[in-house]
């Protein structure tokens, strides 16, 4: 058998199992992608949860306060600061999470995410 069959046999192959694989396994979702380290699946927990802010944050803060504004601007440019957080405390962890602007501190609970104190930079 020459080269040039070889790899055609070998093309062939590599094609029909690529095709077996996507027929098994399907168009499957991974959210995981990109949120593999800490702060990304922080940062995730607390957008997918319901966000309250507390009755200390002054009400001129109208954008802010925009859960929608929140969740897809202020969280996809934000950064957690593990250094100043407290993730085991108990019954909810507290996290320090900034951007350029703001400073948050977020209460983590288990079915909600509470803002305690914000500060402009």
């Amino acid at each position: 058998m020459d080269t040039k069959s070889k790899f055609l046999r070998f093309g062939f192959g590599f094609l029909l199992g690529i095709f077996l694989l996507l027929i098994m396994f399907g168009n499957r979702d991974f959210s995981c992608v990109g949120n593999y380290f800490p702060e990304g699946r922080v940062l995730e927990d607390i957008k997918e949860k319901e966000l309250i802010f507390s009755t200390q944050i002054p009400s001129n803060y109208n954008k802010i306060t925009d859960t929608v504004y929140f969740k897809h601007v202020f969280l996809k440019n934000a950064s957690v600061d593990f250094s100043k957080s407290e993730p085991r405390k108990k019954p909810c962890g507290e996290y320090l999470i900034s951007n350029d602007t703001l400073e948050l501190l977020i209460k983590n609970c288990e079915k909600r995410a509470e803002v305690l104190q914000l500060n402009i930079k």
